[in-house]
């Protein structure tokens, strides 16, 4: 797929930030994701359907196209999200050098820090950005600090 090149090319150090939702569901151990059943009108071309897998160890991988994500962002579509809570079909994920998908605080060879999400919720691994709410009265704000802003 075109995209699959684009999506892990860019990351969103350059300016996909603003995209929001997906993640991971809650299959069980060994258990492969759907594969490309997203419709194609409804994610942008960059977007990248595939299988995800999830490890013996509780962590998941993605592959597409072939091959398997590793040290790399990417622009995915998440077939566990539910569209009925809020939450978007497609996402950045990053991916550590085992091809295993990142969660938590992450902070790039440049400097630049990101917060993936770490719930499971069907949105697990997701980049988040600007306002996010847990619950009704739980919000909280998250900002993408770049080394190179003040630069």
């Amino acid at each position: 797929m075109a995209g699959s090149s684009a999506a892990n090319a860019t990351g969103p150090a350059s300016g996909f930030s603003d995209l929001t939702g997906a993640g991971i569901g809650n299959l069980t151990e060994g258990q492969a994701g759907p594969g490309q059943n997203a419709d194609a009108a409804a994610i942008p071309e960059y977007v990248v359907a595939g299988n995800w897998r999830k490890n013996a160890d509780g962590t998941w991988q993605f592959e597409a196209g072939g091959r398997s994500y590793a040290s790399e962002w990417a622009a995915i579509h998440n077939p566990y999200a539910d569209p009925a809570k809020g939450q978007s079909t497609f996402d950045w994920f990053r991916f550590d050098a085992d091809g295993r998908m990142v969660n938590g605080w992450y902070t790039d060879v440049d400097g630049n820090t990101y917060y993936l999400w770490k719930e499971m919720d069907g949105t697990q691994g997701r980049m988040l950005t600007g306002w996010n709410c847990r619950e009704a009265m739980e919000c909280f704000i998250v900002t993408i600090f770049r080394k190179n802003l003040m630069e």
